[in-house]
């Protein structure tokens, strides 16, 4: 059984140091003091031009809950996928 180590990060310095000491892929965070929220734009950018193992993005523009509305849901359905950021 293969584990999988999954790095919660909200920098791309954490993530750098991530992927060197074997994360096997990231979950790219904003404000992990709040539990996580999506991050920033150009810290995605970043993140898929620097690392080289898989990146998982976080969505959740609000703190404290993860219930969304209609509309946030639709937002969330049509974000760019993979490196199209």
């Amino acid at each position: 059984m293969q584990i999988i180590k999954e790095v919660c990060v909200d920098s791309l310095e954490d993530a750098i140091k991530a992927e060197k000491n074997g994360a096997n892929r990231i979950e790219l965070c904003g404000r992990l003091d709040l539990d996580g929220l999506t991050p920033s734009r150009d810290l995605i950018k970043k993140a898929f031009s620097v690392l080289n193992i898989p990146i998982r993005v976080m969505i959740r523009p609000k703190h404290p809950s993860f219930e969304y509305s209609e509309a946030v849901s639709y937002t969330h359905l049509t974000l760019p996928t993979n490196r199209e950021v």
